[in-house]
């Protein structure tokens, strides 16, 4: 019996540039200062020159992260 998930991975840049484009939550579990942190949000920006990714969240909450930092990007399906 197969459990493995029919899911293909992609890589945290293409995962942030779909969910930018189509406005999709996400969570977002990232390293900063030698903590693992965690986030749920809207992906407001991503300057790919200096790799700096901006989340917002339903309370204006914004967190600046570097693309390096974040460890796992998961994109939350929103349809009902």
């Amino acid at each position: 019996m197969n459990t493995m998930p029919n899911e293909k991975a992609r890589s945290i840049q293409q995962t942030v540039v779909l969910a930018m484009e189509f406005h999709h939550e996400t969570s977002i579990i990232y390293l900063q200062n030698g903590q693992v942190l965690h986030f749920i949000g809207f992906i407001h920006y991503w300057n790919e020159e200096t790799d700096e990714v901006r989340i917002i969240n339903q309370f204006d909450d914004i967190v600046r992260i570097q693309l390096n930092e974040i460890v796992i990007l998961y994109v939350l399906d929103n349809h009902d």
